[in-house]
């Protein structure tokens, strides 16, 4: 029988494996980490489906009902289907969900250039080394953020390693946490870039909080 699983057509599967799937979208799934602080919605994601035994890959394609849809543009656009059933899975308010994706249309429009062409996410390695589970942040990915305001390190797309772009849905359920590039192994949090105090990093990042504080409000009055 064709069987349709979480909104997707996985093609024929016997009764009893149809069934068994079915139960499973609709009941609460047993890992629903909670998304922290400032976590984007890809990286909550990946650590849902990681929580219940996938990798990311696999858990993208059994949630999502889209297949012309990215795990790489759900920080943009999602559609409602898929953030009812992460809400409905893991407990979580669909308010919480869609305050995980991107803020302002300028962030979308920037984001999603990058993302056509090199889908990649930034991160700071003195964060991940002190994350107890490492997670990307939603302000990293601003058009007008370059630096952390927490450590005044700057922000990396690309592994320290290899030089091969972060990509979330590469992350395997054999890697014990987000911060590994899915390449070549290496711990993202390993370079460790020691807190400058130049008068000129300061004032970027002062500028960094205008500009992303001006964004927020413009998003806000848009409703």
């Amino acid at each position: 029988m064709t069987f349709r699983f979480c909104g997707v057509w996985t093609g024929y599967l016997p009764p009893n494996v149809a069934g068994m799937l079915q139960g499973w979208c609709e009941m609460s799934w047993p890992g629903h980490p909670q998304i922290q602080d400032d976590e984007l919605l890809s990286s909550w994601i990946v650590r849902v489906g990681r929580a219940n035994g996938l990798g990311a890959q696999a858990f993208w394609e059994t949630i999502n009902q889209d297949r012309n849809s990215r795990l790489a543009s759900v920080d943009l656009r999602a559609s409602e289907s898929l953030l009812r059933v992460l809400a409905d899975a893991t407990g979580t308010s669909l308010k919480r969900i869609r305050a995980a994706m991107l803020l302002s249309k300028t962030d979308s429009t920037q984001v999603l250039r990058r993302q056509r062409h090199r889908p990649d996410l930034r991160y700071c390695s003195v964060c991940f080394s002190e994350d107890k589970e490492p997670y990307f942040r939603r302000s990293w990915q601003s058009s007008c953020v370059l630096l952390c305001d927490r450590h005044s390190a700057w922000l990396s797309a690309n592994c320290h390693s290899c030089a091969v772009t972060v990509r979330l849905i590469m992350i395997s359920i054999e890697q014990s946490h987000l911060a590994i590039c899915a390449n070549c192994g290496q711990f993202l949090s390993t370079r460790m870039d020691p807190r400058p105090e130049s008068p000129e990093r300061q004032q970027l990042i002062t500028m960094q909080k205008r500009l992303v504080s001006t964004f927020s409000k413009t998003h806000s009055s848009l409703g």
